[in-house]
């Protein structure tokens, strides 16, 4: 689940 959701949010801060 953390793999999931750190790459979510990865993706979302590094497009921000």
């Amino acid at each position: 689940m953390n793999y999931t959701i750190n790459f979510h949010f990865s993706d979302l801060r590094s497009t921000n």
